[in-house]
């Protein structure tokens, strides 16, 4: 929405206000007049004042901007970036592991920041919490814009230093979180469980896009094998060797799946761990910071190729931290079991209908583990 249209809708709103309001007086008066007793001419007039109050509620609740916070994710996460980088000879360790906690006082005590700004810092991070845990609209307007007026000072102290990096938009400050759904489409899924599936993918994107700070943090792209593996750039099927198989989750829109063939499930998972790789390196290459990307393996039969060594890849990669990986074993199959534990997963989930809404939580929890 414009400012023109904000104020626009504002002036509607006042007038809408001020109608409401009057009518209820004239209506209260009328029945007055004509003989109506005080209590139903009290109600009368209290019941517009209460549409009146409800009506500008909601319009200050319409008005407020869902994308608010995000500015201060992306501000808060250059800060702790060029902060590990102004005291990185201090820390002990690899800065991207040290937290807030430990970096705020070898800042003050490295005299680029002073206690108070360590404590306004808190503030800023107070208000990025609580949009993190509970939305954009657990916070207000004013707190949003000295959020944003502390964090801008504090960069510039940082900048001062000799620790800012170059100037990039604020979607690009923020971590970026890979998510690779690795879906079985042979010819066993079929019927009821596929049309469950499509449904289960549609709904992990409306609920992605209908939380401002995953749909500008996740990218999704999606594999999926029958007979052989197909990678998805939201419903468009793509090479993997094109430049970017992945999409924000803010413009993801699924593909419509359809099953046939066996279970190339060995060719999926190496498919998978390429892309993934491909798309770290590139995000690097260009300064960005990531999160661990998560890889989620759904399947409900035995694999039909070669795909052992391929299991034992992703299963390498997690133990050195480079991905996630989850399972999902569809019909709850003790074999499919045993395939997924091959992986290493953190967790597999035993269903019988597919389910994504653990996704939607563990994105969350993901971000908050690291902030």
């Amino acid at each position: 929405m414009t400012a023109r249209d904000r104020t626009s809708s504002r002036r509607f709103g006042r007038r809408a206000l001020f109608f409401i309001v009057l009518i209820s007086i004239i209506g209260a008066a009328l029945l007055f007049t004509n003989g109506v007793g005080w209590p139903m001419t009290l109600t009368t007039f209290i019941s517009g004042l209460t549409a009146a109050i409800g009506l500008d509620f909601t319009r200050q609740s319409s008005s407020q901007d869902p994308h608010r916070g995000v500015e201060i994710m992306g501000l808060v996460a250059l800060i702790e970036e060029n902060a590990r980088t102004a005291v990185s000879s201090r820390l002990q360790g690899e800065p991207d592991d040290q937290t807030v906690s430990t970096i705020t006082p070898a800042l003050v005590a490295e005299g680029i920041w002073t206690s108070e700004d360590a404590n306004e810092f808190r503030r800023v991070l107070r208000v990025r919490n609580s949009i993190a845990h509970s939305g954009p609209r657990s916070v207000t307007e004013k707190e949003v814009r000295e959020a944003k007026k502390i964090a801008d000072g504090l960069l510039a102290k940082l900048d001062r230093n000799g620790t800012s990096a170059a100037p990039i938009s604020i979607n690009e400050r923020m971590p970026t979180i890979l998510l690779v759904l690795c879906i079985d489409t042979s010819a066993s899924i079929e019927g009821p469980r596929l049309n469950r599936l499509n449904e289960a993918l549609n709904e992990l994107a409306h609920s992605l896009q209908s939380v401002p700070l995953l749909a500008n943090l996740v990218e999704i792209s999606t594999v999926t094998f029958g007979s052989r593996p197909q990678v998805w750039r939201g419903d468009q099927e793509v090479s993997e060797e094109v430049e970017n198989p992945f999409l924000a989750a803010a413009e993801y829109l699924p593909p419509t799946l359809f099953s046939a063939g066996s279970t190339s499930l060995g060719g999926a998972l190496r498919t998978a761990n390429r892309i993934i790789d491909a798309r770290v390196k590139f995000l690097r290459s260009r300064g960005r910071r990531l999160y661990r990307p998560q890889l989620w393996v759904v399947t409900d039969g035995l694999p039909t190729d070669e795909w052992e060594a391929a299991a034992d890849e992703i299963a390498a990669a997690q133990e050195m931290r480079k991905i996630v990986v989850y399972g999902v074993n569809l019909g709850r199959d003790e074999r499919v079991r045993n395939v997924l534990d091959r992986l290493l997963p953190r967790h597999i989930y035993e269903v019988e209908e597919v389910d994504f809404s653990p996704i939607l939580s563990i994105l969350t929890d993901s971000i908050k583990s690291i902030w």
